[in-house]
């Protein structure tokens, strides 16, 4: 905890987040929707996005910085970056579990997953189940699994779940 009088001293605070982007959540609101700020915070972790204001949370720019640190700092972007195909794939990059707060319309989109799984084969961990099914069944196209540039780490992975479909 610090005084209100350094929580609203820019210049105390921007030294902290260069240290600790964690220093965010000391800052008082104002300083909290500064840019300069929360970028300086964001380039150091990703994860204090969450105690920026939620304009920030909307901002292209700071909202990536925030995910190439920490993927699961897409959790706190505006549903608008959480759609934006750009933004999940930095994010999933960094981490597959980031998948998870990607926004339902990426989520079921299999061009999109596909794209995903190219950059992180965790990703298939965060498919939803009827997807990878229907995933599961397109897979069996070759000119797919050719697309895939041979990744059949990440088909065999995504196979994984289905080797007991119709077993009892």
């Amino acid at each position: 905890m610090i005084s209100n009088e350094l929580e609203d001293d820019k210049d105390v605070l921007m030294e902290a987040v260069r240290q600790d982007g964690h220093a965010l959540r000391y800052a008082s609101d104002e300083l909290r929707a500064d840019r300069e700020v929360v970028l300086a915070a964001v380039k150091q972790d990703g994860y204090p996005l969450k105690y920026s204001s939620d304009e920030l949370r909307g901002d292209r720019e700071v909202v990536m910085e925030a995910v190439k640190q920490d993927g699961r700092a897409l959790e706190y972007a505006s549903d608008e970056l959480r759609a934006d195909r750009d933004v999940v794939i930095a994010a999933v990059k960094q981490n597959g579990w980031a998948l998870m707060y990607a926004s339902e319309e990426l989520k079921d989109n299999f061009p999109f997953l596909l794209q995903a799984l190219k950059t992180n084969n965790l990703v298939w961990l965060y498919i939803k189940d009827d997807v990878r099914f229907d995933s599961l069944q397109r897979f069996c196209d070759f000119d797919l699994i050719w697309e895939m540039n041979g990744n059949f780490d990440a088909l065999f992975k995504l196979m994984d779940p289905f080797k007991s479909v119709g077993k009892k």
